[in-house]
């Protein structure tokens, strides 16, 4: 087990999967990096003195970022005894949401009681795979004059974490009004521009609308936005009881990545 202490050796190693480590690799800034730790199961180039190849390797990581403001995050992926070794000598945050693989669950279960676990389906899409449905020319990019309106149709959501300083905190929005209230939005929250990667969250669709592709449409939006300002693959997740919405973005490119176990807990 090794602590990676800088963020190039970090971001070697989480670039050995993209997609899963999708939120590490967006959390790699000057303003992030005092808060994050990462331990990895070996050299970000491979382990050259058990004379392994890095293919041969399992890419087994844990991930810690805790945040006095922002709060704490842990995500574990990789094999689950090596994960067992590295959860035995790492301190993690008395509260964080957690992500990890199903088979990591014991080990993350013995360490936080979680007010909910839930199956993720994490999916990702390249610009060659995007389809651009007929509804995204309904879409149009919001800003900071929408905060209200945006407020408004996440105060729907119990989970959001919706603030309207987001919008000047660098969060993008694409949304679809109707009758001059936006009815349908999707959020940009984190990109690693230099690994040409970004993460869409918080899409949302006022129920009486739902049906009519416009969460599809406003995430194909964005998607496609983000693909212009240089991302090469865009992540989102989805839980994976929500059958409709896997649909609608399997309908504009999107495919399944892995699935994850996903939940806010408190360590015991």
């Amino acid at each position: 087990m090794r602590h990676l202490g800088n963020p190039d050796e970090a971001r070697a190693f989480l670039r050995c999967d993209p997609p899963l480590w999708a939120w590490p690799l967006c959390t790699l800034g000057p303003r992030e990096w005092p808060f994050v730790r990462l331990w990895a199961d070996r050299a970000p180039n491979g382990n050259a003195d058990a004379g392994v190849e890095d293919d041969q390797q399992p890419a087994s990581g844990v991930w810690v970022f805790d945040h006095p403001a922002w709060g704490g995050s842990v995500q574990a992926f990789g094999d689950p005894r090596v994960l067992g070794e590295m959860l035995r000598g790492i301190p993690l945050p008395g509260r964080a949401f957690v992500r990890m693989l199903p088979s990591a669950e014991a080990l993350l279960t013995a360490r936080y009681r979680f007010d909910w676990l839930e199956p993720i389906l994490r999916m990702h899409v390249a610009p060659d795979r995007l389809l651009l449905p007929p509804e995204v020319e309904l879409v149009e990019r919001l800003r900071q004059v929408d905060a209200h309106g945006l407020a408004a149709l996440y105060a729907i959501w119990p989970e959001s974490r919706f603030q309207t300083s987001r919008l000047r905190q660098g969060y993008q929005y694409m949304g679809i009004r109707r009758g001059g209230r936006i009815v349908a939005v999707a959020e940009q929250v984190l990109a690693a521009r230099d690994d040409g990667l970004a993460v869409i969250q918080g899409v949302l669709v006022e129920p009486a609308y739902r049906g009519q592709g416009l969460g599809g449409a406003v995430t194909a939006a964005l998607t496609a936005h983000l693909f212009e300002e240089g991302a090469r693959e865009v992540v989102l997740d989805v839980r994976e009881s929500n059958s409709a919405a896997q649909a609608a973005y399997g309908r504009i490119g999107y495919r399944p990545h892995a699935t994850l176990l996903a939940g806010p807990g408190t360590s015991l």
